[in-house]
C-alpha cells in the first residue's frame, strides 16, 4: 500500500517515535512500523490480541481493544508523534470522525496518515446513501458488497474533496491527498 510505504519511509529516519495505529486489525502495519524502531500503540474495536503476541524488536507494539469513539478515555496523558488510521474511519459518522480527528490533533506532535473508503469505488455501487451529503451519509453497502468486503454495518464513504474538508475542519493541514486505483482516498496531514 502506497500510504503504508510513505509512512514507513518517514519513520525510518525517526527511530523511537511513538505511533498510534487506529483500527490496527491484525497488526501487519503495526509490526512494520515497529521494525523501523517505532513504539506502536495499536487499537482496534475488535479483539486482535492473539496477533500481537510476537516480539517487535527493535521497536515495541502494545495492543488495546478499544473503540476509537472513546479515545479521550484511552489517551488522557499520552502524546504521539504520528497517527496511522488506515481503512477504518468509514465506520464512524462524519460528526464522530470530525470529533475524533480534532482530538487526535491535540495528542499528535507531527503527522497523520489516513485512508478512507471511497464513495467513487466499487463500495459505492448501489450504496443507498450515495446521493446524501457527507454529513448525513451513513448506510450499509449493497448486499453483494457486504459479503465481498465483510462490512455488514453502516459506513460513511468519502470523496477526495470531502476527506480534505473533514481534515481541515478538524484543524489538520493537508500535505497530500489522492485516490487509489480501487477508489479509496488517502491523505497525509500535519498538525
Amino acid at each position: 500500500d502506497d500510504l503504508d510505504r510513505a509512512l514507513n519511509e518517514y519513520l525510518e529516519q525517526r527511530p523511537g517515535w511513538k505511533v498510534l495505529d487506529v483500527g490496527c486489525g491484525s497488526g501487519g502495519q503495526s509490526y512494520r512500523m515497529a521494525a523501523r524502531g517505532a513504539q506502536v500503540y495499536a487499537i482496534d474495536r475488535e479483539n486482535h490480541r492473539a496477533y500481537f503476541s510476537k516480539p517487535a524488536a527493535p521497536g515495541a507494539v502494545v495492543f488495546r481493544q478499544f473503540d476509537v469513539r472513546k479515545l479521550v478515555q484511552f489517551l488522557p496523558e499520552i502524546t504521539f508523534d504520528i497517527v496511522c488510521w488506515q481503512r477504518a474511519i468509514h465506520y464512524l459518522r462524519y460528526d464522530e470522525a470530525l470529533q475524533v480527528l480534532a482530538y487526535l490533533r491535540t495528542v499528535t506532535c507531527d503527522r497523520l496518515y489516513i485512508s478512507a473508503s471511497g464513495l467513487v469505488s466499487p463500495l459505492g455501487i448501489d450504496y443507498e446513501a450515495y446521493d446524501e451529503h457527507v454529513r448525513q451519509r451513513y448506510a450499509c453497502l449493497n448486499v453483494e458488497n457486504q459479503r465481498a468486503y465483510t462490512i455488514k454495518v453502516p459506513v460513511c464513504l468519502y470523496t477526495k474533496e470531502e476527506l480534505i474538508i473533514l481534515l481541515e475542519e478538524a484543524g489538520w493541514g493537508v500535505l497530500a491527498c489522492w485516490q487509489s486505483d480501487f477508489g479509496n482516498v488517502k491523505a497525509i496531514a500535519e498538525r
